[in-house]
């Protein structure tokens, strides 16, 4: 078990909030970092909230955050009503001819997140390839009781069909919530940093470096898991502000499976009886 973490870029973060130079209302705390089953663990804050967050690409993590979910906010589950924040990201700047793959996806609720790595050093030759996707996280994206709610999550779902053959059997578009909800048409295209400040009036950082940065690593830097985690949680937060009481499932698996088109659009809840997350 360690007590400091080391970022991509060499920084070494002790443990205290570590607040970024280009916006002050984000901070990362490093709490751990498990060297049995290499995830690390952080607090990432938000203004007033604090997101416990995972990082991880074995399974039997993944499916242990899985489980707590499931256990958790059964009743949610069971009534249809548990809205997940969801993002992915990629190396968006092709260095061949081919497509880059997703290479994390993150999940988010209440004040929970998981960054999943879809590469990672496998096997004898330590090199980085693809790791196998767990059970329990494709089970959990197939599930068509939780909702699972993005900036562009359309085309983030077919990425994540063709890539990985994951199926996110219900989604809504946070674009189309805030249109249909709040009945402004000017949002029905807009962002997810557009979206956190016309209807939260959170100004979520979104720098462009950090977009284009390399995603396809054995382990994200402090900046990453911070970006990452923002995006799932403000997905989240959105979600449960512009969800209508009875969602319902907009993409059919069938269109979800099409091929996803190259997007560099910017990726981006009033929860009904949400319980309140322990700080």
């Amino acid at each position: 078990m360690s007590t400091t973490s080391s970022s991509a870029d060499g920084s070494i973060n002790d443990g205290q909030y570590q607040y970024n130079d280009y916006h002050r209302y984000t901070c990362i705390n490093f709490v751990d970092w498990e060297t049995e089953t290499n995830h690390q663990t952080f607090d990432v804050g938000f203004y007033n909230d604090k997101i416990r967050t995972t990082m991880v690409s074995t399974e039997s993590v993944a499916d242990q955050w899985i489980e707590n979910v499931y256990s958790s906010f059964a009743t949610h589950i069971e009534n249809n009503n548990l809205v997940v924040g969801l993002d992915i990201e990629w190396l968006r700047l092709r260095e061949t001819s081919q497509r880059n793959e997703v290479a994390v996806l993150q999940l988010c609720l209440a004040h929970q997140c998981l960054i999943f790595l879809f590469f990672g050093l496998f096997g004898r030759s330590k090199k980085l390839q693809k790791l196998p996707v767990p059970e329990s996280l494709a089970y959990f994206l197939n599930d068509e009781r939780i909702t699972f709610v993005g900036a562009g999550i359309d085309q983030d779902a077919r990425k994540l069909w063709v890539d990985h053959g994951l199926t996110v059997a219900r989604s809504e578009e946070l674009a189309d919530l805030a249109d249909y909800t709040l009945r402004r048409t000017d949002l029905y295209r807009a962002g997810l940093k557009s979206l956190m400040w016309k209807v939260l009036g959170e100004d979520l950082s979104k720098r462009r470096w950090i977009t284009l940065s390399r995603w396809d690593n054995e382990i994200l830097s402090d900046d990453q898991v911070e970006y990452a985690c923002l995006d799932a949680y403000a997905s989240f937060r959105l979600g449960i502000e512009l969800m209508p009481p009875a969602p319902f499932n907009r993409y059919p698996q069938e269109d979800i499976k099409k091929p996803p088109k190259e997007t560099n659009q910017d990726q981006g809840v009033k929860a009904i009886n949400q319980p309140s997350p322990r700080r």
